[in-house]
C-alpha cells in the first residue's frame, strides 16, 4: 500500500478546503454579489516548463458604474501543464460585503487547484481563494474557456493588479 498521497488526493484535499473556506466565508458576511470578472489571455504569453507555467491576462469586472479593470498572471504554480494554449477565457463570480467596492478592489494573490484539458476547444475549472481586501470573495470555482492542445492539473495561482 502506498504510503504517500498521491497528486489527485492532494488536490481534492486543496480544492475541498477551497470550497469550505470560501463557503465559509461568503455565508457568514452576508456578501453581496459584485459582478462577474472575466479574463482574457494576452497572445504569446503562455509559458510552461511542464511543472510550471504562467499566462497573461487582461481583466474587467463592471461594478459600481465603473469597468475595472485589472493585469493578471494564472498558471499552474506546481503540477502538470502540457498545454500548447492560443487562447484561454476565465470567469468569476466575485462577492464583498457591499456593492460599493472601490476601483482596484481586488488586487492580490489567490491560490488553489486547477484541472483542465483541451484537443482543439476545451474547459476547465479553478478552485481559487485569498486575494484583495479580507472581505472579499471570489467564486469558489471557476470556469474556464480554451483553445489549443493539453492538458494541466495542480496548485494553481492567480495574481491581480489594478490598472
Amino acid at each position: 500500500m502506498n504510503r504517500f498521497p498521491t497528486a489527485l488526493t492532494i488536490l481534492a484535499a486543496v480544492a475541498a478546503l477551497a470550497l469550505g473556506c470560501s463557503h465559509h466565508n461568503v455565508h457568514d458576511t452576508r456578501a453581496v454579489k459584485v459582478g462577474v470578472l472575466t479574463c482574457k489571455s494576452v497572445e504569446g504569453t503562455h509559458f510552461s516548463m511542464l511543472v510550471h507555467s504562467s499566462m497573461d491576462f487582461e481583466c474587467v469586472i463592471p461594478h459600481a458604474g465603473i469597468q475595472d479593470r485589472y493585469r493578471a498572471q494564472a498558471g499552474v504554480a506546481l503540477g502538470v501543464d502540457t498545454h500548447w494554449r492560443k487562447s484561454e477565457t476565465l470567469r468569476f463570480s466575485v462577492f464583498a460585503t457591499h456593492a460599493g467596492e472601490p476601483a482596484g478592489f481586488l488586487a492580490g494573490r489567490f491560490v488553489g487547484a486547477r484541472a483542465s484539458a483541451t484537443l482543439g476547444v476545451g474547459g476547465g475549472a479553478k478552485v481559487l481563494v485569498g486575494g484583495g481586501e479580507r472581505h472579499i470573495t471570489l467564486k469558489p470555482i471557476a470556469l474556464s474557456t480554451s483553445s489549443g492542445v493539453g492538458v494541466s492539473a495542480g496548485l494553481a495561482h492567480l495574481t491581480l493588479e489594478a490598472l
